[in-house]
């Protein structure tokens, strides 16, 4: 579950406006802010809420803290990605294709991301969807369909897994710009 919510916060964070083509920023320093995300489960009647905070640094990776209602801390950086227990201590979870993804969709890479995904934009510069679709392959297994929407940066996203399990993921107090991250973060990403 947690790769999902970095998978989203990759591309949410990513500050993607609808255009002709994916857009191709220049991302000066880091972007920080906070999420609420609601996954709703098929086998449950009741929405499971959670929130935190993360710090995207391009070139060197995120960092995605659950708050509640589980303290629980992820990393993403060139060498995989990473949980971090209370002692700080590292478990990969995976390796380093989520940075890859991450890399296409800072960089406006339209080509690699039509590999792996089909991609429809609504809306103008100002206020925009993006519509997702995994082409067949490892994230069809996963993923039916991700969608974000926002202004100048995504502020919803909904994910829709293969087994009809959905997240939407609020991103708010979002600020863009060099030295946001805390010490705590930059010892996380590493060098």
């Amino acid at each position: 579950m947690r790769s999902r919510m970095l998978f989203l916060a990759l591309i949410c964070g990513a500050g993607l406006w609808g255009q002709e083509t994916l857009p191709s920023p220049t991302l000066q320093g880091a972007i920080h802010g906070r999420f609420v995300q609601s996954k709703t489960l098929r086998r449950l009647d009741k929405a499971l809420l959670s929130d935190g905070s993360f710090a995207l640094l391009p070139g060197r990776g995120l960092v995605w803290r659950t708050e509640s209602p589980v303290r629980a801390t992820v990393v993403v950086s060139s060498k995989g990605v990473f949980e971090v227990g209370a002692t700080g201590r590292r478990r990969l979870t995976s390796g380093s294709d989520a940075l890859t993804l991450m890399r296409q969709l800072l960089t406006g890479d339209v080509k690699a991301l039509k590999r792996t995904f089909t991609l429809r934009q609504e809306g103008g510069a100002r206020s925009w969807r993006l519509v997702l679709a995994p082409r067949p392959g490892p994230l069809a297994g996963v993923f039916r369909s991700i969608e974000t929407e926002g202004t100048d940066y995504a502020r919803r996203a909904r994910l829709v897994e293969s087994s009809g399990d959905e997240s939407v993921i609020d991103f708010k107090d979002l600020e863009r710009g060099p030295g946001l991250l805390s010490p705590d973060e930059e010892a996380l990403l590493g060098p």
